[in-house]
């Protein structure tokens, strides 16, 4: 944990073999409330974790992705639908999907992670995952949980107050889709001076603003480095991305081998203007510009490392 005068950082890095020991000890010190955006819900031992919370007079309140993730999610839902105190909803079906993951826990503390709830990927994915208590950071996320939460409900999810008219709080850090990811995404690789290190779960041709960012950025000097999964649909993408002078590293397309599931990039390492992105954006315009997504910039330089 890296003090720094009102933020408390712990920046996880998920790596074969994982457990999310910290953030299950994140939501076990709840005391008063967790509220939680989740794409996928299959850790049974967070759920359970999630009514012991409710159990001991905890209000916890979760929602789920129904239009991708419904099957998976049931179980959860269910559970915690089944339990005093706790409540999930379904997520807007306004936006394609709800790929956010974040916990808020009694208002004052919020994870940001580009992980998934699902145990049965631990022990191969590659994720991160950051807690803070900066309210500048999550006053702007709990209420746009609070929208979001408000336009679910326990059968359906309904067009509501968190469609795309709704506009996140717009603190400096945060970066949302499906209001300002596209910008603010591209912006990161268009400042960049020096290097930038991507890790990606896509790099799809609907992103064509990324590749195009990526490509100029290497023509111009910068040291680009890609890793990635070799997913056969983006092949022609890294080979632009190779011949623009930017360098890509793919790992084998398995079920069971090693994935790089993170979205994080890191620009000018090293320099006094570095940063880091992390969170739940894909490099993919449907990520960008049509899910319910959260991201966040780190700049402190031990969070950067």
């Amino acid at each position: 944990y890296i003090v720094m005068s009102i933020v408390l950082y712990a920046l996880l890095s998920a790596r074969p073999p994982f457990a999310p020991t910290p953030l299950y000890a994140f939501i076990n010190a709840a005391q008063k409330t967790i509220d939680m955006t989740m794409y996928a819900l299959q850790d049974t031992t967070f759920s359970g974790y999630l009514v012991a919370a409710c159990n001991r007079g905890v209000k916890v309140r979760v929602i789920l992705d129904q239009n991708n993730e419904k099957s998976n999610d049931t179980p959860a839902y269910n559970q915690l639908n089944g339990v005093t105190n706790c409540s999930a909803v379904w997520a807007n079906k306004a936006f394609q999907v709800t790929h956010q993951k974040s916990i808020i826990v009694d208002g004052t503390q919020v994870a940001i992670m580009s992980l998934n709830l699902q145990s049965q990927y631990f022990s191969t994915t590659r994720d991160f995952a950051l807690i803070e208590a900066d309210p500048v950071e999550y006053r702007p996320i709990q209420a746009t949980f609070n929208a979001d939460y408000a336009a679910g409900t326990p059968t359906s999810g309904v067009a509501g107050v968190s469609d795309y008219t709704y506009q996140p709080g717009t603190a400096a850090d945060l970066i949302w889709s499906p209001t300002t990811a596209q910008a603010a995404m591209t912006a990161i690789i268009t400042s960049a001076k020096s290097s930038l290190l991507v890790e990606n779960e896509e790099l799809a041709s609907s992103a064509s603003y990324i590749i195009t960012a990526l490509e100029n950025a290497c023509a111009r000097g910068v040291t680009v480095h890609v890793a990635m999964v070799n997913q056969t649909s983006y092949q022609s993408n890294y080979r632009a991305l190779e011949n623009s002078g930017c360098g890509v590293h793919v790992y084998p397309d398995t079920q069971t081998g090693f994935c790089i599931y993170a979205k994080a990039v890191v620009a000018d390492y090293g320099l006094p203007t570095q940063s880091v992105y992390m969170g739940s954006i894909n490099y993919s315009n449907a990520s960008m510009t049509q899910n319910r997504e959260l991201g966040v910039y780190i700049t402190d330089p031990a969070g950067v490392q």
